[in-house]
């Protein structure tokens, strides 16, 4: 071998180690983790499962065994981890929207628009969510089988925000019908399920005329749907 030769090698030889060296070194250690679309999850929770990860070599981080360490969590549907070098990991969240719950042997159970179980064992929720009361369902595989009726009340749940659910106590159904209590002690009539999501889009927005004028409202009755009622408080 030429002196030349050898001389390259060696040159690379160096430089090889140079470079893993450098890759090794406390430059490329997380010392950051940032957070993304957290509604019902805290930060807490998510660091506390992440710090492991602090310290260690980003370049050598698993992303998909990151999320799945995560996606163990019931509100997170899904989970995207971004390593931003040289020391940071990003953390996007899509939960999972806490719809309503029921109350199953004295303890709630919050759920999904799909049935899936967000919270459970618990009578004091992270979630503030209407109480469903007087519906049918059944449980499997961490999931609440709906009744068609309890199927009709998600459906109409599913086309208000969040703000306006926030606003409602429980849902009664019972003799055929459908009554509604807010936080505010104001009672709702629905009526029968006929036209339910209908009535709950007038429900949204009479109630986001409430909030904006400060209106004292004795109760709603949505029963016949052409003839909305507002009984204001004289």
């Amino acid at each position: 071998m030429s002196q030349d030769k050898l001389l390259v090698y060696i040159i690379a030889f160096i430089s090889l180690l140079a470079i893993i060296s450098f890759l090794s070194s406390p430059y490329f250690q997380v010392r950051n983790i940032s957070y993304q679309g957290l509604e019902a999850l805290k930060k807490s929770e998510l660091e506390e499962i992440l710090k492991p990860y602090y310290r260690r070599n980003i370049l050598l981080i698993d992303k998909s065994e990151v999320g799945a360490r995560l996606l163990k969590l019931s509100y997170i549907k899904e989970v995207t981890v971004i390593k931003n070098l040289p020391d940071k990991l990003e953390i996007v969240i899509e939960e999972r929207v806490p719809l309503a719950k029921i109350n199953n042997n004295g303890k709630y159970l919050v759920f999904s628009e799909k049935g899936y179980i967000l919270e459970k064992g618990s009578l004091k929720t992270r979630s503030r969510v209407p109480e469903i009361l007087g519906t049918g369902y059944s449980l499997s595989n961490n999931r609440v089988l709906f009744s068609p009726l309890l199927e009709e009340i998600v459906q109409a749940l599913k086309e208000i925000n969040r703000e306006t659910r926030e606003m409602i106590a429980c849902i009664q159904a019972g003799n055929g019908e459908i009554n509604l209590g807010l936080y505010s002690q104001v009672p709702i009539y629905l009526g029968s399920s006929k036209d339910l999501v209908k009535k709950f889009r007038i429900l949204q927005s009479v109630l986001t005329k409430v909030r904006k004028e400060d209106l004292k409202v004795e109760y709603i009755d949505l029963s016949i749907l052409q003839k909305p009622v507002i009984k204001l408080v004289k």
